[in-house]
């Protein structure tokens, strides 16, 4: 593929096109990449339009997984704000996540870009939109790398707190955790490589399970669970446990666990050029994924913190993770305990080939564009990938 500059197709700085015009420049820009990617390899594939609107609305639902991974997290809340940060903090990042959420659909709804956030960024900037698409690339790309890490993470921190609940003589090791991730993350790469077209039925099922799971915990903790104080719920603020004793650095710090699954809404904008009917659809499913799972999150963590339980087994919790003592505090049951924690597991490990299908999709749209190292390399899809 011939080297093109870095963005070359956005808006000539300070022209003014009309809305056609706008218009036909978007279909040609688009139509020039498609061709170069099609010169360069088969990966013209990659661009077909077969995720349909339910498919894409479980795979933006099932990609934040809220509630299972904030729920895998909670002690890092707990000694960082404690139940404020949980209860307050998923107010907030929730409805903050809405508002922007509703923003980039309004984008989508005229030009449903992979790249999305660094194209439009290129696109719109009134000055320098070079650089700010530039930059945006590498903010955006760097995120889902770290989003990537973050849930592999997860897994096997949760995968260890289990090990350890029915093993009592297991102690974690941190060579373990690696080990774990790496086992982790084998399955969605396998996938994203040479299964894609499993993403659509792989979306009902985690959908189903994410709904379904959130439901039962709900449920065997209202019944089984022993009631906090209204006190505790709504006023707590930890700010001595972790050493960040300033009320504002410790609420924000447990804020972070609760905000990163429900910042990856924009996940849905990566698969644009596989969804049919994208400037509808995409939309749709970015929104819709966004405002359930940030109302799920916030009545699961109110339930958790409602039928808390005793602080003590919470806090010597198998692995240090905290929703397991608050599962054996409300059950006595280890079966039940590792039954629920599975659950969760599960759904965020369904939601990791949504991330890296989501990554993978933006990485190579980046490359096409010449904004990473090596693009030739990685804009570069082979037969046997693109299908």
């Amino acid at each position: 593929m011939a080297h093109h500059e870095f963005l070359a197709m956005t808006v000539v700085e300070g022209s003014d096109l009309s809305t056609d015009s706008k218009q036909a420049h978007t279909e040609q820009r688009d139509e020039v990449i498609f061709h170069q990617t099609e010169s360069h390899s088969s990966a013209g594939a990659l661009l077909e339009g077969y995720i349909h609107l339910l498919a894409i609305i479980n795979f933006g639902f099932t990609l934040q997984a809220a509630w299972e991974a904030s729920g895998l997290a909670i002690q890092f809340s707990l000694l960082n704000g404690g139940p404020a940060s949980l209860i307050y903090g998923s107010l907030l990042a929730g409805c903050g996540s809405c508002l922007i959420a509703l923003s980039l659909a309004e984008m989508a709804s005229t030009d449903p870009v992979v790249g999305a956030q660094y194209r439009w960024s290129a696109q719109f900037a009134p000055t320098s939109p070079r650089f700010w698409g530039l930059f945006q690339g590498w903010m955006t790309v760097f995120a889902w790398i770290t989003t990537s890490a973050a849930s592999l993470a997860y897994l096997a921190f949760g995968a260890q707190a289990l090990i350890a609940l029915n093993n009592p003589s297991y102690t974690p090791q941190a060579w373990h955790t690696t080990l774990l991730m790496c086992a982790f993350i084998i399955p969605p790469v396998a996938a994203n490589l040479w299964f894609k077209r499993i993403i659509n039925w792989m979306e009902t099922v985690g959908a189903i399970g994410h709904g379904a799971f959130w439901v039962v915990t709900m449920i065997a903790l209202g019944v089984a669970g022993s009631r906090s104080s209204n006190t505790f719920v709504w006023g707590t603020l930890t700010n001595d446990r972790s050493g960040w004793t300033q009320p504002g650095v410790a609420f924000g710090i447990g804020l972070l666990p609760i905000a990163f699954p429900i910042t990856s809404f924009d996940g849905v904008l990566h698969m644009s050029k596989e969804v049919k009917t994208p400037k509808l659809n995409v939309p749709r499913a970015m929104v819709f994924a966004v405002v359930l799972n940030s109302v799920m999150q916030f009545i699961w963590l109110l339930v958790v913190m409602h039928r808390f339980g005793d602080p003590e087994v919470v806090a010597n919790a198998p692995g240090g993770m905290a929703i397991v003592g608050v599962y054996m505090s409300a059950t006595n049951s280890k079966p039940i305990t590792t039954l629920f924690v599975v659950f969760q597991l599960i759904i965020l490990f369904i939601s990791l080939f949504n991330i890296f299908a989501s990554v993978a999709r933006l990485t190579w749209a980046f490359s096409q564009n010449n904004g990473l190292p090596f693009s030739i390399f990685f804009s570069y899809v082979r037969g046997p990938f693109s299908s």
